[in-house]
């Protein structure tokens, strides 16, 4: 009996624990959620400023007869909805954040903002080693644990006289054997590598713009370029801020699941 008990406290214990695992993956993962839709509100915002610097434009054109109001319109209406696209992906950032609060166990009416998150090392990613991770992975696996707990068990059954216990055996090894594929499916180191190379990417894009800008610049106060042309030069370098923000966060979204993979908590498709 006692051996049944810390048996079922053991089992208890492992539950609790991916189960904490999970929820902590899930709330981080909304706050990074909820920080790229800051990245994507900015870059749409941006769009905005240059569809209203349009717009002005457009309304003396008007004035003067030199386009319809048809043009006029439609320009408007892509303004407008995009200002409600705006105002949508707001709420939905607060949305989140409360979900967030009501997780942590904070009240119904808190809503909780991500601030900068930790900066990733690049030694930290280049010590990566799949082969051996994915062992800790396995090795941590609740999910390859609960399925060789099912194999214990149903060979602690098994009776050659008692008809259907040696299928329920051979069914629990078929599940074993399909949670480990799973888990091995679902790891994947590759996401952070091409991450990696998808933030390099939009950091050489940044210097590029930023360097356009100091071009632009120049010429705007030699009265080479318009004030329009030197306004497009800085909203390209806030662009490409952002999205090396967006880059940075995949990055980190990757990384960080890799790194709860390794201590088991993964979600595979495997059936639990």
């Amino acid at each position: 009996m006692l051996s049944q008990l810390d048996a079922a406290a053991y089992t208890l214990r492992k539950q609790a624990k991916n189960v904490s695992g999970q929820l902590a993956l899930g709330a981080q993962t909304m706050l990074i959620t909820i920080k790229n839709l800051g990245c994507t509100k900015e870059n749409l915002q941006v769009t905005l400023t240059q569809l209203d610097r349009n717009l002005a434009v457009l309304k003396t054109q008007r004035k003067r007869g030199m386009i319809g109001q048809l043009q006029l319109d439609t320009v408007q209406n892509q303004r407008d909805k995009l200002a409600q696209s705006i105002d949508t992906l707001e709420t939905t950032r607060e949305n989140l954040g409360s979900s967030v609060a009501l997780m942590c166990g904070l009240d119904a009416n808190t809503i909780v903002m991500p601030a900068d998150f930790e900066t990733l090392y690049e030694g930290n990613l280049d010590k990566m080693s799949y082969n051996k991770d994915l062992e800790q992975a396995q090795k941590n696996s609740f999910l390859i644990w609960q399925k060789q707990d099912a194999v214990r068990s149903a060979y602690n059954s098994y009776d050659k006289n008692i008809s259907g216990t040696a299928e329920a055996v051979k069914s629990a090894e078929d599940a074993l054997s399909a949670a480990k594929e799973s888990v091995v499916a679902a790891f994947d180191s590759k996401t952070v590598k091409d991450c990696r190379t998808t933030l390099a990417a939009k950091r050489t894009a940044q210097s590029q713009a930023e360097l356009d800008l100091k071009t632009a610049t120049v010429k705007y106060r030699k009265g080479i370029i318009s004030k329009l042309a030197y306004q497009q030069a800085q909203d390209a370098v806030t662009t490409a801020k952002l999205n090396v923000e967006s880059a940075y966060l995949s990055l980190y979204t990757a990384y960080n699941q890799y790194e709860w993979a390794k201590e088991g908590v993964l979600i595979t498709t495997a059936a639990a």
